[in-house]
């Protein structure tokens, strides 16, 4: 195969890597240990509590912040893009959906956590 034929597919192949990963990059669901710890590893990770405040009134992750799914974009002025953004919701549908908003707006390193507050068998404040 002549050089400039096999640069060429070089670049092609390089480029279909490359594109491969962008459009599979996204948020990344986190099951309970994980999410535990990068919490234990992370003091300076934002916990994101997107659920309602009287659900939050009732339990919650201790650190995490409330901001209802209604009013996440509103929020989103205030959030570094560069912060690492843990999402949680009772089991996990809501979060997702937020997660997936916050990584459409530019964020960067965005979790969720799967199953949510109901799966969490670590501490919770009430």
């Amino acid at each position: 195969m002549p050089k400039s034929k096999y640069v060429f597919w070089t670049i092609i192949v390089l480029l279909l890597f490359a594109l491969t990963g962008c459009l599979k990059a996204g948020y990344k669901d986190l099951e309970p240990g994980e999410a535990k710890k990068l919490i234990d590893e992370n003091p300076m990770l934002f916990i994101m509590d997107v659920r309602e405040p009287y659900e939050y009134a009732e339990v919650r992750i201790p650190g995490s912040h409330n901001i209802p799914m209604g009013e996440v974009e509103q929020q989103l002025p205030n959030i570094d893009k560069e912060q690492e953004i843990l999402v949680v919701c009772e089991t996990g549908s809501r979060s997702a959906s937020i997660a997936q908003m916050l990584v459409s707006k530019g964020y960067k390193h965005v979790y969720n956590l799967k199953g949510g507050i109901a799966n969490w068998p670590y501490e919770l404040e009430k």
